[in-house]
């Protein structure tokens, strides 16, 4: 074991190399997207809509939609999709998929659905 050597140089290592096999941060962006809605079968549609056109465009790279473990908040459900881009190599055409949202979504005052924003939070 690595840590009773005191190689934590090594762990690291062994780690950034397990992460970059498995495809996760920080060689790739997670993002996650989440709706919100009153009439649960709206949220199972929309929900389905947009995971269908990411999946369409980024094949294997979607996870969900699915529902967190807390499945209603404030009476509105919840549906949880997880976006994962190697951000190097797709960074254009993510971008040129997520500006027409701004068309969809409806923010609420004060908030803003930036593309490029919600790119790099990851």
């Amino acid at each position: 074991n690595k840590i009773v050597k005191n190689d934590y140089l090594g762990m690291f290592n062994e780690q950034l190399n397990q992460r970059l096999t498995f495809n996760y941060p920080p060689y790739t962006r997670l993002i996650k997207i989440t709706l919100k809605n009153k009439d649960l079968n709206k949220l199972i549609k929309s929900s389905n809509w947009l995971s269908e056109a990411l999946r369409n465009k980024f094949k294997s790279q979607l996870l969900g939609p699915e529902s967190p473990l807390l499945a209603r908040i404030n009476n509105k459900h919840i549906k949880i999709t997880y976006f994962v881009i190697n951000f190097s190599a797709l960074f254009k055409s993510s971008i040129d998929l997520f500006l027409p949202i701004n068309l969809i979504v409806k923010p609420k005052d004060g908030d803003c659905v930036d593309p490029v924003k919600a790119i790099l939070i990851g």
